[in-house]
Formats: structure tokens, sequence, C-alpha cells
């Protein structure tokens, strides 16, 4: 297995893999790694029913012998699709079909080989679930993992697969991401991968994406995914290393003099996504909402029936803040070709601590304007002062036709300024 790289007691990248499948030996590998979750913190918390499934020999293709594992708000034929939630455990019908990314990458050759928890129906940012538990962090003992994906980047974190499939509707993949330093790329809301076979949160914001432990991964499943040659590009880098607000200034400097009066800062960007993210998120949840309250995670709740409280102003200046927000994202994205922004304002907050309101909408002021734009975004990770892994994402253009030679660009750039590199 020369070149291929070990991770923990796994085999933590595609070529360890594919050299497994060469030798006919994946089913035997997982198989391993079923009898070693016994002793892994946070197996439970992390995976739906707190196992593996068993695993056929791969089929040939691109991804041919890599296992993956995929967050519990896709359809899995003959399964049940939950969200990590009670409310779906007495409603919910085995899937009569595949999810398309469940299709494409078992097309693929990728071996599907569990489902993973998450913040309930994916309404959060720090992996907390009060049916299933909180899921640690493998690489800061102590450490929140981050969420909605949070089991999804246990998985990888900790070594058991080298890819899992996750959603971002306001960071879900992102915030796991960088506090488990891994790279994650969010897709825009529009693919089939976002929308077919998915349960739903807010379908205007809402994302498939993955996370991986290799950046040589990450690039051969945009490269797969047809998000470029990998060639490069002449795109100029834009570099903010904090976001204290965006000012008229900014805003002229990206082609949007239409906003020289507007007093744009984060927290009118929050406040626009949380209008928008809730009341969406109502319309999927109304029938059920006070009917079954008992059944919800109170947090929750609370963040969907706050939409019940939105005036029709408040909607209002949402969808224009939205508009304009977009429309000056699409401009600086045209000149400079992406923007770079930290993912998160440090590193995974401690267990003990958590994360409430406030420091929810103080990482939602990093994810939430690309979310709000619908941009894909790559996060990247990196070693903080300390050892502590945090990120950088890179706002890509909304066509994913070049996503793989701007993030090569800007990943050689980060590089070259002396950012400490995670693989």
């Amino acid at each position: 297995m020369s070149g291929a790289s070990f991770h923990g007691d796994g085999f933590a990248d595609f070529a360890a893999w594919r050299a497994l499948a060469a030798e006919g030996s994946t089913p035997a590998a997982i198989r391993r790694m079923q009898e070693r979750l016994a002793g892994m913190d946070g197996a439970q918390q992390a995976l739906a029913g707190g196992k593996l499934w068993e695993a056929a020999e791969p089929r040939d293709g691109p991804l041919g012998g890599v296992p993956w594992v995929l967050k519990d708000l896709f359809d899995v034929a003959g399964m049940r699709t939950l969200a990590s939630s009670r409310l779906l455990e007495s409603l919910a019908s085995p899937a009569e079909s595949d999810a398309a990314v469940v299709r494409d990458l078992k097309q693929a050759g990728a071996v599907l080989i569990g489902k993973t928890h998450l913040n309930e129906f994916a309404y959060g940012l720090d992996g907390v679930n009060p049916h299933f538990g909180t899921v640690p962090n493998p690489l800061v003992p102590g450490a929140l993992a981050g969420g909605s994906s949070s089991g999804s980047a246990w998985a990888v974190a900790s070594g058991l697969v080298p890819l899992a499939v996750g959603t971002d509707t306001g960071g879900s993949i992102r915030v796991p991401a960088a506090y488990c330093g891994l790279y994650g790329f969010r897709m825009v809301p529009e693919h089939a991968w976002s929308r077919e076979g998915a349960f739903p949160l807010a379908p205007r914001f809402d994302t498939a994406g993955w996370l991986a432990w290799h950046r040589r991964d990450m690039v051969e499943m945009l490269r797969w995914m047809g998000a470029g040659s990998g060639a490069g590009c002449g795109a100029g880098l834009a570099l903010a290393p904090e976001l204290p607000g965006l000012s008229s200034g900014w805003a002229e400097e990206a082609g949007c003099g239409e906003l020289a009066d507007w007093k744009a800062d984060t927290a009118d960007l929050v406040t626009a996504f949380n209008v928008l993210q809730s009341s969406a998120a109502y319309e999927v949840h109304s029938r059920w909402l006070h009917a079954n309250r008992r059944d919800y995670d109170p947090a929750t709740w609370g963040r969907i029936a706050r939409a019940e409280a939105w005036t029709g102003d408040e909607r209002r200046r949402a969808e224009e803040t939205a508009a304009v927000w977009s429309s000056c994202l699409e401009g600086w994205i045209g000149r400079h070709g992406f923007l770079v922004l930290p993912t998160v304002p440090g590193s995974a907050p401690p267990l003990r601590q958590g994360m409430g309101d406030q420091d929810r909408e103080t990482v939602l002021a990093y994810t939430a304007p690309a979310s709000l734009a619908g941009h894909p975004v790559l996060s990247v990770p990196f070693e903080m002062s300390g050892g502590f892994p945090s990120a950088v994402q890179v706002i890509l253009p909304r066509s994913l036709d070049r996503a793989l030679d701007v993030a090569l660009v800007v990943m050689a750039r980060i590089d070259a300024a002396g950012v400490k590199r995670i693989r």
C-alpha cells in the first residue's frame, strides 16, 4: 500500500481503501472497524444505532472501495430516515428509493457503511442532541465536535472512514469541519444531492456536501463531481482575516455602489438569515409543531416556532437584505473570483461550556453570509497556536465548474502565506 495514509487504527485516505479493495479485503477491514467501536468515545452518540453496517465487496468505479457514512437526513431504500429525532420514529416509513447522493456514490463504487446522528432536524451548530447525546470532538478532547453534521465529522476525524456526507444550511458542514480539523465542502441548494431524497430543514438554503480527512481526497471528490480540471486559474485572492462588519466602502470595492448608504454589517445578515431560515423550517414542521411539541428538542422547537412571531415587515426586510447582499457578493466574486473568510471565530468550545444562543449567533456571523446568498464553500483546516484546529472558508462562484481550479489556487496561496496546514 505504498502512498497510503493511516489515521489512528484506520485507513484514512482513498488510496488505502482502494488497495484493500484490490486485495478483496474490504469486508474484513470494515468488520475490524466494527470491533473497534466498543472502545471508541462517541460511537453511540455519533452513529445511528451505534454501529456500522456489514459491507459486500465494492463494485468498480472512480471511488471503488472507499467507505463512507451518511447523515441521517438522506434516504436509503428500505430504511427510515429519522433526522435524529423522536418525532419521525413514529411517523417515518421506509424509503422507497435511494437519495440522489446515495445513488451516485454507490454507482461510483463507494461503500456505504452507516448513518450518522446530527442535531435534531439539522437545526443546530453544536452537535448536541438530547435524544442521542452530545458528539465529542475526536481531535480536541473535552470539546464540542460542532454541528449539525456532528456524527459525520466524528466518523472521519476518528479514522473510521475517509469520507462522510452531510448537509449545510447555515454552516452544518463547515463548523464541524473547522472544529475537527477536516476539509468540508457545501454545494448549492439547486444541486440534485441537496434536493432529491433529503429531509428538508429550510429548502431554500439546504445544501448537501461532504467532509474529508485529506486534502488530496477533497480534491479528488471535487474533480469527480465535475468541479473543474484542477489546472488552475488566475483569479485574485481577497483575504479577509476578520469579519468586523461590512461597510459601505467594502460594498463600493465589490462594485455595489448602490449600497453606499446601506449600513450593512454581519448582524443584519444573521438576522435576515434567522428570519428566513426559521420561516422556511416552519413551513416544513407546522403540522407537527404544536400537536407533537413533547417530541421535539426544546431548542429545536424554539428556533422553528419563533417564525410565528415574525411580522410582515420583518420578513420583507429579511428578503430585501438577502437580495442586496447576494448582489453585493456576486459583484465581489465577479471581480475577484472568490472570497476567503474565517470559517469560525476560533477553536471548538469546551463541552462543559456548550454553545449558547449568543455563541451560535457569533458563529453564524461567519457562516450565514454564504448561506444567505446560496454559494458553494470549501472549508480548509489549519492549526492555530496551541495546536487547536480551526479553518478558513473559500466562498466560490455559484457555478461549480471552476470550483476545483479556484480552490487549488486559494489553498496554495494560504500555504504560501505561512498558515500552518493540517494535512
